[in-house]
């Protein structure tokens, strides 16, 4: 029994890792936006066509 309990526990740590890397790898970087503002985002692109329009 406590074979599956400790293999169970290792899959989900495993699991909680994983997703913990996933996340720090795919996280946008922020840091730049602290001294400059965005060239352009998809909001300010929808917003100049909306003004042509």
């Amino acid at each position: 029994m406590w074979y599956w309990v400790k293999i169970l526990f290792l899959v989900f740590v495993g699991a909680v890792l994983l997703w913990l890397a996933y996340e720090l790898i795919t996280f946008p970087g922020i840091s730049k936006l602290k001294n400059e503002n965005p060239t352009t985002t998809s909001m300010i692109e929808h917003r100049i066509s909306e003004a042509v329009a």
